[in-house]
């Protein structure tokens, strides 16, 4: 056996190099015949690059003649994604439109009118069954606000059938004599029952604005009958409305104190089975307006309520086990006016919120997490949570960073868009990601020029990280964008 001292070049003989020469000339000529290199892939040879996740280039998913706004998103649990807005279709009439994205497929449906009648259908809000139901899950349901033609304006709404691959035809589900407005629907992530929540007015005296809801019962498969949430003496607006994923479902709402000017956070929990309201309880616990509030609850009917109060963002945390509010907190700490806070929420609890903040001259996007961990030892275990420190996402001198939305997956990643005016006075679509407990680097992911601006983010998220953004732009296109 021979040895090779290493750093010692051994000398092969002239008739073994001539020979290895002529080898690699034949090889490399078949190579060239066989149509293969080595970045095709013909040949073998290195790994290809992975492919590093992006925003993709936006794609238009609708041109309205005349306008298109107002988007909203849902997604379901195999990532199928659906997107609603309105269009003027003509003479000052708005209809709501929808497309579904195919996951499978990875293709989207053609835009699909779905309100009917000669009157205008408004701020339409969409809601997905996550369920593991294998016959309902991804069953959805869009409501929206529609003109009677005399100046009242009802709830209406349409439910679609995963089943069937259609939508019912659009109904009215309440039939009061006054105005409803501003819907708002939640999966129950259950039963694929669904439940919509609305501001109008009710009979007391005065007539004050008071919160409504209504149920999709998907064992009759219609809806039920309207009724007064709240049954408010006073105003009542701005509701917000989660589920727990076993039927339960937690309403807060901002209610006039009975003092001119000072509004009250409260909350009203829907026990499923027994079908029955509780009784409002007071969130907040301070002598000034609170209002804006918003809600998650966990996979155990716990609930996080988070809500702006006079120039700060609060949040407060309920316990099922004990039917019992905690004390409120502060989520953030820096000196300015804080406020349009938006949640996105676990199972588990944990929630990332986003919100505008404004130093007296520009406004910025901020962000904290709510973190809450199970340590669990044999048969007992232990709940802590936390907000974290909250962190500008919006950095530099920025003018009107606005309108920020959140998504949050169940491996911690998130994703936050805000609309902010860019070097040419034009509003663009920011985007920032979290993962690893920290937030990368904001960047611009529409391509809105002057005098076109785009506006009214929406966004969602799947458990992999992938993500679909949309907006509305130039006041005429729905636009989206993915991420993956």
């Amino acid at each position: 056996m021979h040895t090779q001292t290493p750093n010692t070049p051994r000398t092969n003989p002239s008739w073994f190099q001539a020979g290895l020469a002529a080898f690699a000339a034949v090889a490399l000529l078949a190579q060239a015949g066989c149509g293969g290199t080595t970045a095709s892939g013909g040949g073998g040879g290195a790994t290809p690059a992975p492919v590093v996740p992006a925003w993709q280039t936006p794609a238009t998913r609708y041109t309205g003649a005349i306008s298109a706004i107002n988007p909203q998103m849902a997604m379901d649990a195999s990532n199928n994604v659906f997107l609603v807005w309105q269009s003027d279709v003509g003479a000052g009439i708005y209809a709501v439109f929808v497309s579904i994205y195919n996951a499978t497929t990875a293709t989207w449906s053609a835009a699909a009118q779905i309100s009917t009648g000669a009157t205008s259908a408004t701020l339409p809000q969409v809601a997905v069954d996550t369920s593991t139901n294998a016959a309902t899950k991804g069953d959805a349901v869009v409501v929206w606000q529609q003109d009677n033609g005399s100046a009242v304006t009802h709830i209406w709404a349409s439910h679609y059938s995963v089943a069937a691959g259609a939508w019912t035809v659009a109904q009215q589900i309440e039939f009061n004599t006054l105005s409803a407005v501003s819907p708002k629907v939640v999966s129950d992530r259950f039963s694929n029952d669904f439940l919509i929540v609305w501001t109008q007015p009710n009979l007391n005296a005065g007539n004050p604005t008071s919160i409504w809801y209504n149920f999709w019962d998907s064992g009759w498969a219609n809806w039920g009958t309207e009724g007064d949430l709240s049954a408010s003496t006073v105003t009542a607006l701005n509701p917000s409305v989660a589920t727990d994923g076993l039927g339960n479902a937690m309403v807060v709402y901002q209610e006039n104190s009975g003092v001119v000017g000072i509004d009250d956070i409260k909350s009203k929990r829907h026990t499923w089975g027994a079908a029955t309201w509780g009784t409002a309880a007071i969130v907040d616990n301070q002598a000034f307006t609170a209002s804006n509030p918003q809600v998650g609850m966990d996979a155990t009917g716990n609930a996080l309520v988070v809500w702006e109060q006079g120039s700060a963002i609060q949040s407060r945390w309920y316990n099922k086990s004990t039917n019992t509010w905690n004390t409120p907190v502060y989520i953030e700490t820096t000196i300015g006016t804080h406020s349009n806070p938006r949640i996105s929420m676990l199972p588990s609890g944990t929630t990332m919120a986003v919100w505008e903040y404004n130093d007296g001259t520009n406004y910025k996007v901020f962000a904290n997490k709510y973190t809450v961990t199970t340590i669990t030892s044999g048969t007992t275990s232990s709940t802590t949570a936390s907000w974290g420190t909250e962190t500008a996402l919006s950095t530099g001198i920025v003018v009107g960073a606005r309108n920020p939305v959140v998504a949050l997956n169940s491996n911690g990643t998130a994703v936050a868009l805000w609309q902010m005016p860019s070097a040419v006075a034009v509003n663009n679509i920011n985007a920032i990601r979290y993962s690893s407990s920290a937030w990368g680097t904001a960047a611009q992911i529409d391509a809105a020029v002057s005098p076109a601006t785009s506006d009214n983010p929406m966004v969602v998220i799947d458990a992999s990280g992938n993500s679909w953004a949309a907006w509305q732009q130039g006041g005429t296109l729905i636009m989206s964008a993915q991420y993956k």
